[in-house]
């Protein structure tokens, strides 16, 4: 049953992104799939509902981001108006638990809300969704290119997979850092704050 409602999700997708977007969301559910698999598979299905919504108001404009927020009461921070890019996470996760409350619980809501910059406490499942949004088969980044040989040069199963895991999860925190410094853009301090609160191991990952 899950299963034939998940389709249906994918298939109405379609109705809320170009081509390119719903291309790149079909690869963040097919890579949350293969991670939920080997990290944990009681995840599969809350993996794969995140990853065909995380983007689902990305394709909206500036303009419709803030209106959203206001009709819906949604506060916007100074890192989202430093960087009005990380919007759709919030709107996103938003509409995702508002319209589709048959699949959407409040982790999912969570992920899709820190997809992009893994603001703590960061889940599992959040942490997989900001990894797979990098290393999904249709990106051609080099910086996701190596990230994703990363994150498969091991298992990824048991103990030692979590552990190789978390590094991946670094790893991509410190490509997204590197990147902005290197444009001269401003940085999210959820995301400084993501990465130093993994190093101390007091999330949940």
């Amino acid at each position: 049953m899950i299963e034939k409602k998940i389709t249906a999700l994918r298939e109405e997708m379609r109705l809320h992104m170009d081509a390119r977007r719903y291309t790149h969301t079909l690869g963040v559910e097919k890579e949350m799939r293969r991670l939920a698999e080997a990290l944990s598979p009681s995840l599969l299905h809350s993996a794969a509902v995140a990853g065909l919504l995380h983007d689902v108001t990305k394709c909206l404009s500036y303009e419709e981001q803030m209106a959203y927020c206001a009709e819906n009461g949604i506060t916007v921070d100074k890192d989202e108006l430093l960087a009005p890019a990380l919007l759709h996470a919030k709107t996103g996760a938003h509409y995702a638990k508002t319209h589709f409350k048959a699949l959407v619980d409040d982790e999912i809501a969570s992920a899709i809300a820190s997809h992009t910059t893994a603001e703590p406490p960061l889940s599992l499942l959040g942490a997989m969704l900001f990894v797979a949004d990098f290393t999904e088969e249709g990106r051609d980044y080099p910086d996701c290119i190596a990230l994703r040989e990363l994150l498969y040069q091991r298992s990824l199963t048991g103990e030692e997979g979590m552990r190789h895991f978390k590094r991946v999860v670094l790893s991509a925190l410190d490509l997204s850092l590197s990147e902005l410094l290197n444009e001269g853009r401003p940085i999210a301090l959820k995301t400084v704050k993501a990465r130093n609160a993994l190093l101390a191991n007091d999330n949940l990952l």
